[in-house]
């Protein structure tokens, strides 16, 4: 083993740690559907210290309701994963599915919700990953990319590499809904998009409310979610509009997220060929450890698949107290292609 590379990993945590200047830019680049456009934000350091080809190249995606600035790129060093990522030698992007943060809003979201059929549904989002992991794979040189995808992101991302294997190299599905065991009901529509609160205090309780941080661990600091809270509002310019402040968000995902709580998954894991890491908490009853269960049982092909459980950690693990433990993990495992499976929780 060449000791070269690692020891540069090393060269730049040391030299550069939290205070390496990460350089943000955005663009926007085609998706696979015409007249489609998507905001694509790529995180790296001056000078970035390169690795082996496609493991340096990482693409987060977000979840139902947070846009990808404010679910992985908070405006605070501490608080920012992309930046994290960035200073520790990572290719880092964030991509906005359609209908969220930058990216094209369909007709669908400039109407009243009750006029349309829910967009971005999950087969949609697909497009949009595969418009950005084949966009990467060519501005880098690379044949595959790692996926970073977070509750329905990483419904989407694993959907996305069980379909096209050969173009991941590594998939992290953190908070995954996969495959529960939620009493079948019939899904409701509810319009076409619906509204995410972009206030401190309201995104505060809606948190408080759907994840309740533990018992005897510290709260979610506040300056945080404000942050948080700020790059919502930025996410869509009509938020403004609204008293108190609130963000669209496209309701496809709702119904995906359906079918996979009753244990009708949209695909099927037996198809990921890439090493995968899922990684949950275990106070998180958005995305119950139930679904991370079903991924494991189903990762049949996927080499050495890993399942760790967060203690003390919520849906929100990136915007907690114990956050460095997620990252490190992550960050771990992306680094370490070889690395064998561990028993799940440990």
């Amino acid at each position: 083993m060449n000791p070269a590379p690692f020891a540069a990993v090393l060269l730049l945590q040391f030299l550069g740690g939290v205070d390496a200047p990460v350089v943000t830019r955005d663009c926007l680049i085609a998706s696979q559907d015409p007249g489609i456009l998507l905001s694509v934000r790529s995180k790296s350091t001056e000078g970035e210290i390169r690795r082996d080809g496609s493991s340096e190249v990482v693409l987060l995606v977000h979840g139902a309701t947070l846009s990808s600035r404010p679910a992985f790129d908070p405006d605070r060093h501490d608080a920012s994963w992309a930046d994290w990522m960035a200073r520790r030698g990572y290719a880092v992007y964030l991509v906005d599915i359609r209908n969220y943060g930058g990216s094209t809003r369909e007709k669908a979201m400039n109407e009243p919700p009750d006029r349309n059929p829910a967009p971005s549904r999950a087969h949609e989002a697909v497009r949009d990953i595969g418009a950005v992991v084949d966009h990467l794979r060519a501005r880098h040189g690379v044949s595959q990319v790692n996926l970073v995808g977070w509750s329905w992101g990483g419904t989407t991302a694993g959907f996305f590499a069980s379909l096209h294997p050969e173009k991941v190299r590594r998939l992290v599905l953190y908070a995954p809904i996969y495959s529960g065991r939620e009493e079948p009901e019939p899904y409701r529509a509810s319009g076409a998009y619906g509204y995410v609160s972009a206030t401190a205090p309201g995104l505060k309780k809606a948190w408080d409310a759907s994840a309740p941080v533990p018992d005897g661990t510290p709260p979610r600091d506040d300056g945080i979610v404000e942050l948080v809270a700020a790059a919502i509002r930025t996410s869509d310019p009509t938020s403004g509009t609204r008293d108190p402040a609130t963000s669209r968000f496209p309701k496809g995902c709702l119904e995906d997220l359906h079918l996979a709580r009753i244990g009708r998954p949209l695909w099927s894991a037996s198809s990921i060929t890439s090493g995968t890491l899922v990684i949950v908490g275990d106070h998180d009853p958005v995305a119950p450890v139930e679904h991370a269960e079903a991924l494991m049982r189903d990762l049949t092909h996927a080499p050495s698949p890993k399942l760790i459980v967060l203690k003390g950690a919520t849906h929100f693990a990136q915007f907690e107290a114990g956050r460095s433990k997620l990252f490190e993990e992550v960050d771990a495992f992306l680094r370490d292609a070889n690395r064998g499976s561990q028993t799940p929780g440990r």
